[in-house]
C-alpha cells in the first residue's frame, strides 16, 4: 500500500499531467510523464492510481497522435471497468472516442463521446466540459455534420472566452468553427477567422497551432478550387519537422491535400516526392486509411493505363472500413477524371459509392 501522503502527492502529479495535456503543453506533459514514471513501482501497488495512470497514459499517447499499444491497453481497461467510479468511466469513454478519432472513424468516436457525456457531471470541471465539447465538435466535423459541430464548438467557446489564460483554446475553437464554415461554403467568414487566428497564434509563438491554422487556410483555398494559392500554406506545414513529430496524423492530412494540389497544378515530380513521404509516415504510424487514399492518388494521377480496376479495389477497401468522410473528396476526384475522359459509365460507379 502507498502511504496516504504519498498517494495524495501522486494524485496531484497525475492531475497536473492531465491538465498539461488538456492545455497542449507538450514539453510539460513529457516532463511530468518522466517524473511520474520514476514512481511507477509504488503507483502500481494502488489499484485506483494505476487505473488513473493507465487512462492518462492513453491520453498522453493520443496527444501525440500515437496508437502503439493502445488497442491492447483499452482491452485491459475494459476488463477493469467495474473498478472504475463515474469519473474514471468518463475518462475511459472519452479517451476511447479520441482513439477512434486518431483511427479515422468519427462515427465510432461519437458513440463513445455520447457514453462519456452521461458521466461528465462527475468531473465537476467546466474546463474539462469545454474540452469534451470541443472534441465532440471535431468528431461531428469529421462526419460532415456542421450544424452539430458548430453547436458543440460554441458551447466550448462560451466557457473559454470568458476565462484568462485560455487563448490557445479559444484559437483552436475558432479554427474548428472556420473549417465548418468551409463546409457551409461561408468562405469569407472562414477566411476572416483564419486571418485573425494566424496573427494571434504567430504572436504567442505556438508552433503546433500555427501549423494547424496554415493547413486549414490552405484547405479553404482548395475548397475554392484555388490550388495554386493553397500550396504556399501547405508548404509552410510540410517543412515543419516539429509538427511532423508532434502531430503525425494531422501532418499526413496536410500531405494528402498538398499532393492533390501539386498534381492538379502540374507539379507531378514534387507531388510524387511528397506522396512517397506520406506513404512512409502512414506506414510508420499505422494509418491504413491515409495509406489507401495516398495510394489511390498515386494511381489516379500517374497511371499510364486505365486505373479503373485498381481504383475500384481501393474504394471498396475504404468502404469496408467505413471511411465514408475520407471517400467523399477522393470519389469526386476519380469521378472528375472519368468525366473528362468521357467515360460516364465508369464515372457512374464511383458516383454511386458516395
Amino acid at each position: 500500500m502507498i502511504a496516504k501522503f504519498t498517494e495524495k502527492r501522486t494524485l496531484v502529479m497525475l492531475n497536473e499531467w492531465y491538465d498539461a495535456m488538456g492545455k497542449r503543453q507538450f514539453d510539460l506533459a513529457r516532463s511530468l510523464h518522466e517524473q511520474i514514471n520514476q514512481h511507477l513501482p509504488k503507483l502500481q501497488r494502488n489499484a485506483k492510481l494505476k487505473l488513473r495512470y493507465q487512462l492518462f497514459f492513453a491520453r498522453f499517447q493520443l496527444l501525440f497522435e500515437k496508437k502503439d499499444g493502445l488497442n491492447k491497453l483499452f482491452c485491459e481497461l475494459k476488463r477493469r471497468k467495474d473498478e472504475m467510479d463515474h469519473e474514471l468511466t468518463y475518462y475511459f469513454y472519452f479517451f476511447k472516442g479520441l482513439f477512434h478519432m486518431v483511427n479515422g472513424t468519427p462515427n465510432r468516436a461519437v458513440c463513445r463521446f455520447k457514453e462519456a457525456e452521461q458521466y461528465l457531471p462527475a468531473i465537476e470541471d467546466r474546463f474539462e466540459a469545454a474540452e469534451f465539447y470541443y472534441k465532440t465538435a471535431g468528431a461531428y466535423y469529421m462526419m460532415k455534420s456542421s450544424p452539430l459541430s458548430i453547436q458543440y464548438v460554441n458551447k466550448a467557446l462560451e466557457i473559454y472566452q470568458n476565462e484568462f489564460g485560455y487563448i490557445k483554446k479559444v484559437l483552436s475553437c475558432q479554427l474548428l468553427l472556420a473549417v465548418n464554415y468551409i463546409d457551409e461554403a461561408r468562405y469569407e467568414d472562414a477566411e476572416q477567422l483564419f486571418n485573425e487566428s494566424i496573427k494571434i497564434t504567430d504572436r504567442i509563438n505556438d508552433n503546433n497551432l500555427l501549423c494547424h491554422a496554415y493547413y486549414n487556410f490552405g484547405f479553404l483555398k482548395t475548397a475554392q478550387k484555388k490550388d495554386q494559392e493553397a500550396l504556399p500554406f501547405y508548404k509552410k506545414v510540410l517543412g515543419n519537422q516539429l509538427f511532423e513529430k508532434e502531430s503525425p496524423v494531422s501532418y499526413l492530412h496536410c500531405v494528402y491535400e498538398a499532393v492533390r494540389s501539386l498534381f492538379k497544378t502540374g507539379s507531378a515530380a514534387e507531388g510524387q516526392t511528397v506522396l512517397q513521404k506520406g506513404l512512409y509516415i502512414a506506414d510508420k504510424v499505422q494509418n491504413n486509411i491515409m495509406k489507401l487514399k495516398l495510394t489511390a492518388l498515386n494511381i489516379l494521377y500517374t497511371s499510364q493505363e486505365d486505373p479503373y480496376d485498381r481504383l475500384q479495389k481501393l474504394v471498396l477497401e475504404l468502404q469496408k472500413i467505413e471511411a465514408w468522410v475520407d471517400l467523399e473528396v477522393l470519389l469526386q476526384d476519380i469521378t472528375d477524371y472519368y468525366k473528362k475522359k468521357g467515360d460516364f459509365e465508369k464515372a457512374a460507379f464511383f458516383i454511386m459509392r458516395g
